[in-house]
């Protein structure tokens, strides 16, 4: 029995790497989003000439390439790295814990 009378539930790894995929998809188009006119902005500064003025329009002008990147990527780093972890943690002594997130 776990602590406070609850049993654990066994070990699903689809559950986890469903519940995984959809968290960092998730994750990774929402910082795309919030972040990508900040890098806009930030190239366009590296690109401007002395004195040019800076384009204020279009800061999100390819986002949506970024984020057909950025969807799968995240989506299988997480979706693989959370019940690999989970599994190798329930595998490996407590001292190696470490261990067992660098693996992952």
């Amino acid at each position: 029995m776990a602590v406070g009378g609850e049993e654990e539930k066994p070990f699903n790894f689809l559950q986890i790497l469903c519940e995984g995929v959809i968290a960092g998809g998730t994750a990774g188009v929402v910082v795309e989003t919030a972040l990508y006119p900040i890098d806009t902005i930030k190239t366009r500064l590296q690109a401007a000439r002395g004195g040019s003025q800076i384009q204020w329009k279009g800061l999100y002008s390819g986002l949506a390439g970024n984020i057909a990147g950025v969807l799968p990527a995240s989506a299988v780093f997480v979706g693989i790295y959370e019940p690999t972890k989970r599994k190798l943690l329930e595998t490996f002594p407590e001292n190696l814990s470490a261990v067992a997130h660098f693996v992952s």
